[in-house]
């Protein structure tokens, strides 16, 4: 039946064990951060108001960026230490490479993630 090997769950995905039950047995994930969102519109506009300057510009180097990814990065690493998942989805709103192939990369240089086997797998070879 379709949703029925889905179970929605509302905790704090940090405070998540992945190898104990049921989350052991996981076999994808799905992550969409926090980010600046600067890849709306309604942020975008925002951003080119002045806050871009602020934040570093446009390849996202201020501190509150910083924080956002160090953030990001924690997570992305424990969805990748799920022991049964496949598939890791990493997503975020953000037009900031700090934000979204920096993580990535960092993700897959932490020891961790590379025992682990984890590569990365193109979505949108055509974009």
């Amino acid at each position: 039946a379709a949703g029925a090997s889905v179970r929605v769950v509302q905790t704090d995905f940090m405070a998540v064990d992945p190898r104990a039950p049921p989350y052991a047995d996981v076999t994808a994930v799905q992550l969409d951060p926090t980010c600046s969102g600067s890849g709306m519109v309604e942020r975008a506009s925002y951003q080119l108001g002045g806050a871009e300057e602020e934040e570093g510009g446009a390849g996202g180097g201020g501190a509150k960026l910083h924080a956002i990814a160090a953030t990001q990065l924690e997570l992305l690493t424990h969805a990748l230490s799920f022991p049964a998942a496949r598939v890791v989805v990493y997503s975020t709103c953000s037009i900031h490479p700090i934000e979204n192939e920096l993580v990535v990369a960092a993700a897959l240089r932490a020891p961790s993630v590379r025992a682990a086997g984890w590569r990365l797998a193109p979505a949108l070879p055509a974009w």
